[in-house]
């Protein structure tokens, strides 16, 4: 009898998994690979890839947005934002009333932002990482990937917005990053060689080289492409015509303890990048 009981539970938790992943997949219903989207006065596609044994656990599809047109991304941090600490993506995209947000580059234990951060020409951390060459400038309604090797630092100064992150690969289409096993979710941004920016984000967890060798072997025609936080930091909140996404990572890097079901993990991040509608 203990046995069968032990049987029936086991059959009921394995439905409750199941129900569960489905509940969160029917909850972001999403348009065919290809599809325009109008994102706050900014037009834009969704693109989807699936990239099969590249991703080591869980999921093994990018969800990719290119802009189609200029595009400006302003960062945040809950500090200067009037709020009392960090937030999860839904709860920025909220309190910003941003048809777009997602996560911003790393940061200490303390939530303070590691690398350049800056907002309508204020800085928000000056803690400028010496090792991470990508600088994400934007303002006016257009935005730039800046490789530091190249540029000297002050370029940042005919933009009101600036992050710095870890250049992930570059025009060489060379890897940019120390190529480890080590995988996570994982969020990008990136510019191609007709100046368009993308946002790309893994459902699953991928080693850092193996996302850029992807994207330097895509048909996406990459130039420059920096990487941003991951883990289960890697998160995304869209909200365009007809359509809403969240997006939140469920792997970080090696820690099983982070592995769940699609939506499980929400973890509140103290900086995000929101695209800033236009008017026309």
């Amino acid at each position: 009898m203990l046995n069968l009981l032990k049987k029936f539970g086991l059959i009921f938790l394995v439905l409750l998994v199941i129900l569960g992943s489905y509940y969160w997949r029917a909850q972001r219903p999403l348009p065919a690979s290809g599809s325009r989207l109008s994102i706050g006065g900014v037009s834009a596609e969704i693109l989807f890839f699936e990239v099969g044994d590249l991703i080591k656990r869980g999921p093994d599809r990018i969800i990719a947005l290119r802009f189609l047109e200029n595009v400006e991304f302003r960062p945040y941090h809950y500090k200067e934002s009037g709020l009392d600490g960090p937030r999860i993506v839904e709860e920025w995209a909220k309190h910003l009333k941003s048809p777009l947000v997602f996560n911003a580059g790393q940061f200490d234990e303390d939530f303070e932002h590691i690398g350049w951060l800056k907002r309508e020409d204020q800085f928000i951390s000056q803690r400028f990482a010496s090792a991470w060459k990508g600088l994400l400038v934007s303002g006016q309604n257009q935005s730039e990937i800046f490789d530091l090797e190249k540029v000297d630092q002050a370029a940042h100064q005919r933009f009101p917005h600036a992050l710095q992150s870890m250049m992930l690969i570059d025009e060489k289409g060379t890897l940019r990053v120390r190529d480890t096993a080590l995988n996570a979710c994982r969020t990008v941004i990136a510019q191609d060689r007709q100046g368009r920016m993308l946002l790309l984000l893994t459902e699953g967890a991928i080693t850092l080289g193996d996302m850029g060798r992807w994207l330097a072997a895509s048909a996406l025609q990459i130039k420059y492409a920096m990487n941003l936080d991951g883990g289960i930091e890697s998160q995304l909140a869209l909200r365009a015509e007809g359509l809403k996404i969240s997006v939140y990572g469920q792997y970080g890097t090696g820690a099983t303890v982070f592995d769940a079901r699609p939506g499980e993990i929400r973890y509140p991040l103290p900086a995000v990048l929101a695209l800033v509608p236009t008017t026309k």
